[in-house]
């Protein structure tokens, strides 16, 4: 992924995250790149709610792709079920997840206190040649659906780049 402009605006998006996350029933963990108004750069993190709460691993810029991977184990311990997280090569975070079966999301998250938002001028880019399912890597090809849809203010689009499959969100108003 790479995060894009997550814009930010004094009196208008005071947060905006691109993350990737792994979880459900109100536990989740996830990575990604965050910036806000007393900390304008790009600066990784990696997230869980239940377990440890924020931790940062550096920065990036708005135009830099870099590998994001959750590892849930099928080892579990009093706790749950054993996680790492991976960022560009390098273990960041490891923690425990109470399900086995997660959901898997990308978002770009925004907050403001005015209701005003800072446009995008670079959206955040995923990109991935394929997913897994179980244990099973399974291809994008040409029949995904592509599409756009808005949801004020954040908007996406998924469509095939040559072999990868491409998922951009920005924010516009």
């Amino acid at each position: 992924m790479k995060p894009g402009t997550l814009a930010i605006k004094q009196g208008e998006s005071t947060d905006h995250l691109a993350t990737t996350h792994v979880g459900r029933g109100g536990y989740w963990t996830e990575a990604g790149v965050i910036r806000w108004l007393a900390n304008t750069n790009w600066n990784l993190f990696t997230y869980d709610n239940d377990e440890g709460q924020w931790s940062f691993h550096g920065t990036t810029t708005a135009d830099t792709f870099n590998g994001y991977i959750i590892y849930v184990y099928t080892d579990k311990e009093a706790a749950g079920y054993i996680y790492n997280i991976w960022i560009d090569g390098n273990w960041k975070r490891q923690g425990h997840l109470p399900y086995l079966e997660n959901h898997v999301d990308q978002a770009n998250e925004v907050w403001s206190d005015t209701l005003l938002y800072t446009d995008d001028t670079n959206r955040a880019d995923h990109k991935e040649p394929f997913l897994y399912i179980g244990d099973t890597a399974v291809w994008w090809d040409t029949n995904i659906e592509t599409n756009w849809r808005g949801s004020d203010p954040v908007r996406e689009t998924h469509y095939i780049d040559g072999s990868a499959w491409r998922f951009q969100t920005w924010v516009q108003n």
